[in-house]
């Protein structure tokens, strides 16, 4: 159990590191030499990213946090599989007893070893794009590095939260206003799809809190009818 703890926390922070590489600063010095953060909204997140230097290098900025996270929790995966506890074909519900291997045992609960580690590097990877260290300890709202993270660790509720907001978007043209209606019905979409894991379900809906209460000001913004709508349009300057 002591190297399980030890991988698992090892897991952890790379899952946090993978979140928080700067993709937004990155993109912004390597199309347009700007800091990205100095211009619009002052956020690294997708959003800014398509305003502030066009679709195609905020596509690409959407597309590598997703990434983030979605590796992420790949290498937790990994990270349980090479510590012997990712077991293919196992009962559902239940592990392998130390005692007694290669007979199941009613021992530890399968969401304490296996969906609690890879919930944590979701949130993890989220809370990395948030806080990231190579910016100050800044970053984005972490909704493009939560669908990454979806699409591997809970790929139908990813899917139907997806489809909510491209529904959302398609109606309002206000990325805050579906990011955060697609966010909360992640926990909903769980309770459908993972209605066995009570893990994954407590763990949505932390999540859908946690993301809602980074879109605050926007929310705010959408009450006042002041929210920025997105455009087809081009880019504004970044001067």
């Amino acid at each position: 159990m002591v190297e399980y703890v030890c991988i698992v926390g090892i897991a952890l922070v790379l899952a946090y590191l993978c979140g928080s590489l700067p993709v937004a600063l990155v993109v912004g010095r390597a199309s347009a030499g700007i800091d990205i953060r100095q211009h619009g909204s002052g956020n690294t997140g997708t959003t800014n990213a398509v305003r502030t230097l066009g679709w195609l290098p905020g596509l690409l900025v959407f597309v590598c946090d997703a990434l983030k996270g979605a590796l992420a929790c790949l290498v937790m995966r990994w990270a349980l599989s090479w510590a012997g506890i990712w077991i293919l074909g196992l009962a559902p519900g239940w592990i392998l007893a130390e005692e007694a291997p290669g007979v199941l045992q009613p021992s530890l609960p399968l969401n304490l070893l296996v969906d609690l580690p890879l919930a944590l590097a979701f949130i993890a990877s989220v809370l990395g794009h948030m806080f990231s260290p190579f910016m100050g300890f800044k970053g984005g709202k972490g909704v493009a590095t939560t669908l990454g993270a979806l699409l591997v660790v809970m790929p139908p509720v990813a899917l139907c939260g997806l489809g909510l907001f491209l529904i959302v978007l398609l109606c309002s043209r206000m990325v805050s206003l579906s990011s955060i209606l697609g966010v909360l019905s992640v926990p909903v979409f769980a309770l459908v799809f993972y209605k066995n894991s009570p893990t994954f379900i407590v763990f949505a809906l932390l999540l859908a809190l946690a993301v809602v209460a980074a879109h605050k000001k926007n929310i705010k913004r959408i009450i006042r009818g002041t929210e920025p709508r997105l455009t087809l349009g081009a880019k504004k300057s970044a001067q």
